[in-house]
């Protein structure tokens, strides 16, 4: 199912940098009507952006979340005792440990963040390191890092929703990363598909 913003929201939802978003963010609280999830909005960006411990650095905790999954799904067979407990964890974070208690506003305020981090994880995969062999020396050809790309979304969504016996509560975070992952690169759903036959 593909979540819309509101009216006057879509600029928000499509730009990547912060500063930029909270500049947006700040400016359409302060003219748009509220639909009833304004405060959730500028909860979610809050949550997304700012380090607890120092609040003047610029973070992205879901983009760290989105590659700490991709981590936890490597040790999903392993000893790795916190496994289920880390998980729990990130999707405290993602307001995902009790999807059924979330309003169809705040399902979409949510669907659209986890797009826009998405959208800005695979913005980073055009680099020319990214992919790379032999210590950097030889660099990826696009598709290979489309391949690369399409494997990490896919761990850090669909895989670890089943490894980690979540996909009910991770249904709307893995519907956004594939909709971000296949809006980018339509020809990555048969690879999609072929590491679900894969591990699942």
């Amino acid at each position: 199912m593909r979540y819309e913003p509101a009216s006057g929201w879509a600029g928000y939802y499509e730009e990547l940098e912060p500063e930029i978003r909270q500049e947006i963010l700040q400016a359409n609280l302060g003219s748009l009507p509220d639909d009833g999830t304004n405060e959730f909005r500028r909860q979610l960006f809050e949550e997304r952006y700012r380090d607890p411990k120092h609040h003047a650095r610029q973070v992205d905790n879901y983009l760290w979340n989105y590659l700490y999954l991709t981590d936890l799904f490597g040790k999903r067979d392993g000893l790795f005792s916190g496994f289920r407990r880390e998980t729990g964890k990130i999707l405290k974070l993602f307001h995902l440990d009790d999807p059924d208690s979330l309003t169809d506003g705040q399902k979409t305020a949510l669907y659209l963040e986890f797009y826009n981090a998405a959208v800005r994880y695979l913005d980073t995969c055009q680099s020319d390191r990214y992919a790379s062999r032999l210590m950097g020396l030889i660099r990826a050809s696009d598709a290979e890092k489309q391949s690369k790309a399409c494997g990490e979304i896919w761990k850090m969504s669909r895989g670890m929703a089943v490894a980690a016996g979540r996909e009910k509560e991770m249904e709307l975070f893995c519907q956004a990363l594939y909709d971000a992952l296949t809006d980018r690169y339509p020809q990555c759903r048969e690879e999609y598909r072929a590491l679900d036959e894969q591990y699942i």
